[in-house]
C-alpha cells in the first residue's frame, strides 16, 4: 500500500515474532522447573509470561485479525487463574503482618486460616503443574512462531491514515485504544466509594502498560522510557489501594461469619481505622499519578482534560 505501511508491517515482524519465541522458551523452562517442584519464585515468573504472553496474543490478533489467538489464551488464562488467588493471599499476609498487623488475639485466629488457606492452594498448584500437559500450549505458540512475516489488514483507515503520512499507524491505533479505555474510567473515579470501577481501572492500566511494554521499541517517541515507568507506577499505587480493599474485604467476610462479636470490638475498630486510612493514601496517590495521563494521545493532540 504505502511505503510506512510496508516499514510497520517489517517492523512488526521484527519486533513480535521474537518476543513471542522468548516468552515461550520463558514458559517452557519456568513449568519444567515447576513439574521438579522448584523455588517459590518460579511461580510468580511463571505467572508475569503468562500475563505478557496473553498480552502479546491479543496484540497480535489487533494487528492481524486471520490469527486465531482463542483457544491459547484461554488456556493460559485457565493456567494464570490460581496464581491470581495464591499471589492476593500472599500480599494479604503481608499487610497483616508487616503493613497494618492485627493486634492479639484477632491475629492469631485469621493468619491460621489465612496460612492453612495459602498452603492448600500451594500444594493444589504444585500438583497441577506437575500433572499438566503442556504440550497443547507448546504446540499452538511453536505454530505463531513459524510465521514469516505480520501482515498488516488493508482498509479504509489505513488508507486514510497513509494520505496523512501517520507514521505507525497500527501500533499507535492499538496503543490509543487501550488508552481510551482508560480514560472511559476516569469521570467516576473521584468518587472513592466507587471500588468497582476503580479496580476495572486498574485492569485497564495493566493492560496499557503491556502494550506499551511491547510497542514501545518502534513508538519511542510516543512511549519514552519515563512513560512506561509512570504506567508501572499507576499500577503499582492502584494495585496496592486495591490489596487493602480485599483485605478489608475478607478480614470483615470472615469474622461476620465465624466470630460477629469481633467486628464491634475495640482491637478490630482501631485496625479497620488505620487500614482505611492507609487505602486512602494511596487512592489519592493513585489519582495523582492518573492525572498525569491526561498529556497522552497516540493519534492527535488532546483538546481538554478528562477529569
Amino acid at each position: 500500500m504505502n511505503e510506512l505501511f510496508q516499514q510497520e508491517e517489517r517492523q512488526l515482524g521484527e519486533l513480535m515474532l521474537p518476543l513471542l519465541k522468548k516468552y515461550r522458551e520463558q514458559f517452557n523452562q519456568l513449568t519444567a522447573r515447576l513439574k521438579e517442584g522448584s523455588a517459590p519464585d518460579d511461580v510468580h515468573d511463571l505467572r508475569v509470561v503468562i500475563r505478557r504472553l496473553r498480552s502479546l496474543l491479543v496484540a497480535l490478533k489487533d494487528i492481524s485479525p486471520k490469527v486465531k489467538i482463542r483457544s491459547l489464551n484461554n488456556s493460559l488464562g485457565n493456567i494464570m487463574k490460581p496464581f491470581g488467588n495464591l499471589r492476593d493471599l500472599h500480599i494479604q499476609r503481608e499487610i497483616l503482618t508487616a503493613g497494618i498487623p492485627m493486634e492479639e488475639p484477632l491475629f492469631d485466629i485469621y493468619m491460621r486460616r489465612l496460612n492453612k488457606k495459602i498452603a492448600k492452594i500451594e500444594s493444589m498448584l504444585r500438583k497441577k503443574i506437575q500433572s499438566a500437559d503442556m504440550s497443547s500450549i507448546d504446540n499452538a505458540l511453536s505454530a505463531l512462531g513459524e510465521m514469516e512475516k505480520i501482515s498488516l489488514p488493508r482498509s479504509r483507515e489505513m488508507r486514510a491514515a497513509a494520505r496523512r503520512k501517520i507514521p505507525h499507524f497500527i501500533s499507535r491505533s492499538i496503543m490509543q485504544k487501550f488508552l481510551w479505555k482508560c480514560f472511559a474510567f476516569f469521570p467516576l473515579i473521584p468518587n472513592e466509594e466507587m471500588k468497582q470501577e476503580f479496580h476495572k481501572l486498574r485492569i485497564a492500566v495493566k493492560k496499557l502498560r503491556y502494550k506499551a511494554e511491547i510497542f514501545q521499541p518502534i513508538l519511542k517517541e510516543d512511549i519514552p522510557s519515563e512513560s512506561l515507568a509512570l504506567f508501572r507506577d499507576i499500577q503499582d499505587a492502584m494495585g496496592e489501594t486495591h490489596d487493602y480493599d480485599v483485605t478489608m474485604e475478607n478480614v470483615a467476610d470472615y469474622f461476620s461469619k465465624k466470630k460477629p462479636e469481633v467486628l464491634g470490638s475495640p482491637a478490630y475498630k482501631a485496625w479497620i481505622e488505620k487500614a482505611q486510612s492507609k487505602r486512602h493514601e494511596l487512592y489519592l496517590k493513585s489519582l495523582a499519578l492518573l492525572k498525569r495521563m491526561e498529556a497522552f494521545d497516540f493519534i492527535r493532540p488532546k483538546k481538554k482534560q478528562v477529569f
